[in-house]
């Protein structure tokens, strides 16, 4: 007993292979060979113009589009393995696919579903969401301001009916919120809850511009989402009514208007600074509010649908130590006749302040092949040495010389010139 034991626990400390992207993408390209499910087999993989595989890669799942039956479906296949994930997306897929929810898409988990090197891993089949991404959507319609307060409502009644049902999505956020045929739908179930799974731990803390700072793997439940809902709402109708936001603080890269040191340190945030400093009173309240709830719980942030309720006076937010508008404040210092170093960084967008200092002095490095710099690599010169003839007819004359002023010396004749005779060096010994 005790060995059978002994053996299972050595085969559990096994390092297991996983499927890296470049696994998945020569998999799918026999779907008849590699893939178990009958329906995508004889389906039609979406490719790119050299006939690859066109996956969208994330951080967790490779997921692929394939056309079977009249049908577009997303074959998802995961980058890592957890211990319970079949069971919770039995679970998930149960409550999924019997609900009631728009926003929801079903899928199906197949236990082995695509074969690697010889061996059978788990996928997802799910229902394609033919749309755009949400950050997609508000970029393209910053000029209809109209058509992002529409979707921002339809956010909270998409919150508010998960909420109902006493769902999470785990990890809402730009990319995983779908816009299609002017709906919501979500996608990327990884982090979901669902009221059967009450009592477990998350394996996903969600992306780290959309959730609290407090969030762990005990956070588990239908709250789940609040925080983050209200960063993703407060984006949008800020962004609505007043789209120049979107420029000014950067949106689009990864994000809306917040970012994870946002979240971690408000007090010191451009973003909280430049919107509860904004002339729109709307603005202003919707973020001192987003902030007050970073000093709360996650299990206390109130649901999106409930509305804004008074807030505590919060701490005074420190002033940026930098320019808001970087321009006016070089002109400002070019018209008081503040010339800029060589070595200053400030406002030079060639350059990045993580660049080694040495890389920001005027003077350049020694670099080997650069113009600039007379210092040279002594390689260099070796090289030179080796490829000059007058180099090896001065190596061939001193090869010839050396032996013969060594055969001079040991016959009397110290060299060169001085001759001392035979008879006047053995007087002087």
């Amino acid at each position: 007993m005790d060995t059978k034991r002994k053996i299972g626990n050595a085969n559990r400390l096994k390092l297991k292979f996983w499927p890296a992207p470049q696994d998945y993408n020569e998999a799918v390209q026999n779907l008849h060979l590699n893939i178990a499910d009958e329906q995508l087999q004889n389906g039609q993989l979406s490719i790119d113009r050299l006939g690859l595989p066109r996956p969208m890669t994330g951080a967790f799942a490779s997921v692929y589009r394939v056309s079977a039956a009249g049908q577009d479906f997303a074959l998802r296949c995961f980058l890592r393995d957890t211990s319970d994930q079949e069971q919770r997306y039995q679970l998930i897929s149960k409550f999924v696919c019997n609900d009631d929810l728009a926003s929801t898409v079903n899928f199906e988990f197949i236990g082995e579903g695509i074969r690697v090197n010889g061996r059978w891993f788990p996928v997802l089949k799910m229902q394609w969401v033919q749309g755009v991404t949400l950050e997609s959507y508000v970029r393209d319609h910053l000029d209809q301001p109209e058509k992002l307060h529409e979707v921002a409502d339809r956010f909270v009644e998409m919150c508010a009916d998960l909420r109902r049902v006493g769902v999470a999505h785990g990890d809402l956020q730009h990319g995983n919120v779908m816009v299609s045929d002017g709906e919501l739908r979500l996608v990327d179930y990884d982090g979901m809850f669902v009221p059967e799974m009450q009592g477990m731990e998350s394996h996903e803390l969600g992306h780290p511009n959309y959730q609290h700072p407090g969030r762990n793997a005990s956070h588990f439940g239908a709250y789940l989402d609040s925080f983050s809902a209200w960063v993703i709402f407060v984006s949008l109708r800020s962004i609505a009514l007043d789209p120049s936001l979107y420029d000014a603080l950067a949106a689009g890269d990864d994000c809306f208007l917040f970012r994870g040191d946002d979240l971690q340190q408000p007090l010191y945030s451009r973003a909280f600074w430049l919107l509860e400093n904004h002339a729109n009173t709307e603005i202003a309240d919707m973020a001192k509010f987003l902030r007050f709830q970073l000093g709360q719980e996650l299990e206390s942030v109130p649901a999106l649908d409930s509305g804004m309720s008074d807030v505590a006076e919060l701490p005074e937010l420190v002033p940026p130590p930098f320019p808001l508008d970087p321009l006016e404040a070089l002109s400002a210092e070019v018209s008081q006749g503040i010339t800029m170093p060589l070595t200053r960084t400030a406002f030079s967008p060639s350059v990045t302040p993580d660049v080694e200092p040495e890389l920001r002095t005027a003077a350049p490095r020694a670099v080997s092949g650069n113009k600039n710099c007379h210092r040279h690599d002594p390689l260099c010169w070796q090289m030179v040495m080796l490829i000059n003839p007058f180099f090896w007819a001065m190596l061939i004359f001193l090869l010839g010389v050396i032996p013969n002023s060594l055969e001079l010396v040991s016959n009397g004749v110290d060299y060169p010139g001085t001759v001392i005779a035979s008879s006047t060096r053995g007087r002087l010994n």
